[in-house]
């Protein structure tokens, strides 16, 4: 069922309240803010194509999967990319690069 909230307002009535729900494809202020700070850090402000920015974010791990700096760039990617690209279509895309990867590698 539908998430609902019961209280009693000042005139003692009982009022039902359905919880609002956001959707995962908005984002809320908070979010917006922290995207907008991160977007001004001066190493970011160079535009990059969606492979790029992906490329950066998979580099952005060691050979045993850990972050080797800050994970912002990580963070607000995975956080907004379905504001440009669906979701099944990025995890192609990063399937495809770990593939890639995985053949450069046994080919040295």
């Amino acid at each position: 069922g539908k998430s609902r909230h019961e209280y009693q307002n000042s005139l003692g009535s009982k009022v039902i309240q359905r919880q609002s729900r956001r959707r995962m494809t908005c984002p809320s202020p908070a979010e917006i803010s922290k995207a907008k700070a991160i977007m001004s850090i001066p190493q970011l402000t160079n535009a990059l194509n969606l492979d790029e920015l992906l490329l950066k974010c998979v580099q952005s791990f060691d050979t045993d999967g850990s972050l080797r700096c800050s994970s912002e760039t990580v963070n607000v990617t995975l956080m907004m990319h379905s504001w440009i690209i669906p979701s099944a279509e990025f995890a192609r895309k990063l399937l495809v690069l770990y593939r890639d990867a995985s053949e450069e590698k046994r080919n040295q």
